[in-house]
Order: structure tokens, then C-alpha cells, then sequence
């Protein structure tokens, strides 16, 4: 076997290993999980594709090359496995100061609503949040929407959960309840179907908060959240984005 035979297999198995190397890189690279939480219709284990944003997310990813795993966890632990780096990022959040100290925030995937409902037989017009002094309001504890409003002075009753707020606003507890507007009606009409006329929601909107996709400052985060805005605008620019909101029954959202 001559020197230049011998030249050529050793440039092949070179070259072969280096596609093999580059390719693992490569694959490796594409892959990344995200924590999300319990928030239907927005996302949520038991809903088709996780939910309108988780399928969003996924296609978004998936467009520019990535390989999404999503992990569902309750929300205090998602945020500290971003913090710990058990978790590349968390999906679907409010922006908070305090938390883009250690994460990254894409383009909004979508916006929240919030909104408040009242009993139909009890119809309340609001026009100034501080024309509602008089009336007590059912408000998530330690929640965005909670500090804004008592920051009007208004009369709040803070609960843990949305469900609980639901409840009370149905044996009439409370006078209204403020709320995201399609997590709300969600839960009403999966929990209380036969009741669901009883409840009125009030338009417009009190508060809209963008929904954030995010990604952990330990890692090269720069690029991932550069190719997730990408890949998303691409579902935007080809429809994708609007067929997956009409297949989940979802409104385009407010701006």
C-alpha cells in the first residue's frame, strides 16, 4: 500500500470523525428543556400540545433547528431550577425585574388580559378603578394585578389560588374578582359548566401583560433567545402562529 493511498484513508477517517464530531456538536446544541407550570389554557399537561403557547413554543424551536423538552413543575420550583441551571429557561412568565437578573426574555409569545368578572344578577360598570372603592374584589395573593390595585386603595380579598376566587365570586363573597381573562373563563368552564351564565365578564381589559418565553444567564443565552424570536416571527410571517391560535379556539392577541 503506497504513501498516498495510505494519505487518503487517514483524510477520509478525518474527515469522518469530523462530521461525526460536528454533527454531535451540532445536535447537541439543538437540544433544550424549559420549565413551565399548571396555567391552562395558556399551557398545561392535560390540554392538546400542552397548551396554545407550549405549541407555539415548540414550533417556534423546531423551525430554527431545536429540539424542545418541556418540563411541567409547580412555579417556586421552575424558577429555581432556571436560577440552579437544572432547567435552560422557563415558559410562558410576566416580566419581573428581579428575575431578569438571572434570565433572558424573548419576544412576547402572547399577551394576558386582565379583566374583571362580576355576577350577572349584581352588573357593575367600571369606568375608573377608583369609582370602586366601595366593593370588594377577589384578587390572586402576591399577584401583579393585587399590587396595582392596592396601589388604588382599593378593597382587595387576596386568595392562593384562582379556583378559590371563582367560588367565592359564585356564592357571591366577593364583588368582583380580577383575573387574566382566558384562564378564568377556563377554569369556570371546565370546573362550573351549568354556571358559567351566571358570570360576566367586563370589558376592556384593566391590565395586558406580556407572556415571555426565558432563557437561563448561565448558558449562551444570547442566541438561543435570538433564534426563538426568529422562529418565531416565521410562524408569524407564514400563518403558523394564527392556525395554532384558531386550533386552540384562541383570539390573536391584544397588543
Amino acid at each position: 500500500m503506497g504513501f498516498k493511498h495510505l494519505l487518503y484513508r487517514s483524510l477520509q477517517c478525518f474527515g469522518l470523525l469530523l462530521i461525526v464530531s460536528v454533527t454531535a456538536a451540532s445536535s447537541e446544541k439543538s437540544k433544550i428543556v424549559l420549565g413551565a407550570f399548571e396555567w391552562p389554557p395558556y399551557f398545561s399537561e392535560k390540554l392538546p400540545g400542552g397548551g396554545f403557547v407550549t405549541e407555539i413554543t415548540y414550533a417556534a424551536f423546531a423551525r430554527v433547528g431545536y429540539d424542545l423538552k418541556v418540563k411541567f413543575l409547580p412555579f417556586a420550583r421552575m424558577i429555581q431550577q432556571v436560577k440552579q441551571g437544572e432547567v435552560q429557561g422557563a415558559l410562558g412568565i410576566f416580566h419581573s425585574k428581579q428575575r431578569s437578573e438571572f434570565m433572558a426574555y424573548s419576544e412576547p409569545v402572547y399577551n394576558s388580559e386582565v379583566v374583571f368578572f362580576c355576577r350577572r344578577e349584581k352588573p357593575i360598570k367600571v369606568s375608573e378603578l377608583e369609582s370602586l372603592s366601595q366593593y370588594e374584589i377577589g384578587v390572586l395573593r402576591g399577584g401583579l394585578t393585587a399590587k396595582m390595585l392596592a396601589e388604588q386603595g382599593l378593597k382587595l380579598s387576596p386568595v392562593n389560588n384562582i379556583d378559590t376566587n371563582l367560588r367565592k365570586l359564585l356564592r357571591s363573597r366577593v364583588d368582583l374578582v380580577a383575573s387574566d381573562k382566558l384562564n378564568f373563563q377556563y377554569l369556570l368552564k371546565q370546573h362550573y359548566p351549568l354556571q358559567r351564565a351566571e358570570i360576566i365578564t367586563l370589558l376592556p381589559s384593566i391590565k395586558t401583560y406580556g407572556i415571555y418565553n426565558t432563557i437561563s444567564k448561565k448558558i449562551a443565552y444570547q442566541q438561543i433567545i435570538a433564534d426563538f424570536n426568529r422562529g418565531l416571527q416565521l410562524l408569524k410571517d407564514d400563518g403558523s402562529y394564527l392556525r395554532i391560535l384558531q386550533k386552540h379556539q384562541v383570539d390573536f392577541p391584544l397588543p
